[in-house]
């Protein structure tokens, strides 16, 4: 899920996380780790982005991570964890039944 800054993206993660079919982590940026790690390049944050919550999720997930998983495998993996270890003010939940796993990611240009 994809939002600019302070467009209630973080609210709609929020409401989202309530459905006991769905999860979404806040700022993961699981997508762009995923693009880096599997593309064999260094796992450095995009230029337009701050690191804070890449270094967050790696810090904690990065021995998950295995070349020998698809990209989904390694995605569904390390999201599950970050769902029952839970992040932040994301507090730690088990969904029986996922059925929709994703990202909230608000898009942003660092400001000068």
């Amino acid at each position: 899920m994809v939002g600019n800054k302070r467009s209630g993206s973080t609210q709609l993660m929020r409401l989202m996380n309530l459905h006991p079919n769905i999860f979404v982590s806040n700022e993961s940026d699981i997508v762009w780790i995923l693009y880096r790690f599997h593309n064999d390049l260094d796992i450095v944050p995009c230029h337009y982005d701050t690191p804070v919550g890449m270094n967050r999720t790696l810090e904690k997930y990065t021995d998950l991570l295995s070349k020998d998983k698809t990209p989904l495998e390694n995605f569904v993996i390390l999201q599950k964890s970050i769902m029952e270890n839970g992040v932040g003010k994301i507090k730690p939940v088990h969904k029986e039944n996922l059925l929709w796993i994703g990202d909230q990611k608000p898009f942003q240009q660092i400001e000068p």
